[in-house]
């Protein structure tokens, strides 16, 4: 028997007994998951992009501390990321309780956007990696030509850089 032909005897097409397995509860917890992992990537990799551009080419002597500082979570035990995140929400809520704004004091915990924090925080360190392992085999000389040809730090940016280190964008934006 196919599993057409299965569902049709036990009284139904698949796709009803699909409906039946799935109650409406499981599709909201399938469709949050979803839209937290697609904004989770999205901003993981633009904030990724942008750091280790600037690690890679501006920090200078606090280069590995930055370094160091980003891929933390991935350093750290996740219980106890987990146990920080949550005693930092208590205390930004405390923060904002205690100069009057009552409105913000529930928006980390018990909330999306807690939970979109955390999975960035969790996240950032692979992207981050993964382009900053990209930027550190780039040719600086390619940038330098495109500038001295008259392109300005967007043109070259948009055309020179990002296309050499998207390999790297998109390999952490997979890992995020």
């Amino acid at each position: 028997l196919t599993l057409r032909q299965s569902a049709q005897y036990l009284g139904g097409t698949s796709r009803d007994r699909i409906y039946q397995l799935i109650d409406q509860g499981k599709l909201d917890s399938i469709l949050l998951s979803v839209k937290i992992a697609v904004l989770a990537t999205i901003i993981s990799t633009t904030l990724g992009t942008a750091v280790s551009l600037y690690v890679v080419r501006f920090a200078g002597k606090w280069r590995e501390s930055l370094r160091i500082f980003i891929i933390l979570p991935l350093l750290l035990p996740e219980i106890l990321t987990a146990i920080a995140l949550l005693i930092f929400y208590y205390n930004i809520e405390g923060f904002f309780s205690a100069i009057g704004i009552p409105l913000l004091s529930g928006i980390f915990r018990h909330s999306f956007f807690g939970l979109l924090i955390g999975h960035v925080l969790i996240t950032l360190p692979f992207v981050f990696l993964g382009i900053s392992g990209s930027l550190n085999n780039f040719d600086l000389s390619l940038e330098e030509a495109s500038r001295n040809l008259g392109g300005g730090r967007f043109i070259t940016f948009w055309r020179i850089t990002l296309p050499i280190i998207k390999p790297g964008i998109i390999a952490g934006a997979l890992l995020a």
